[in-house]
């Protein structure tokens, strides 16, 4: 995929960024990715930022999520 939006609360334990963990090493690349969380605590934005994703906040606005696709995709395209 050019692009994977991943809720950072999946379960109890489980977390989008985990998932992402395994998608990277599955496919043994990494794939640009957009957490979406509502959890606004400095702890998930730092594992977001030190995994190498963009993080956005619900409630997210369409034009926000938009944005940070386009961002990501023209960052590929350069």
């Amino acid at each position: 995929p050019s692009i994977i939006l991943a809720d950072y609360h999946l379960g109890e334990t489980q977390t989008g960024i985990m998932a992402l963990q395994a998608l990277e090493a599955h496919w043994q690349a990494k794939t640009p990715a957009i957490v979406i969380t509502a959890d606004r605590t400095e702890a998930v934005s730092e594992e977001a930022r030190a995994f190498g994703a963009l993080l956005l906040h619900k409630p997210m606005k369409p034009a926000g999520l938009r944005a940070m696709m386009n961002t990501l995709l023209n960052q590929q395209r350069s």
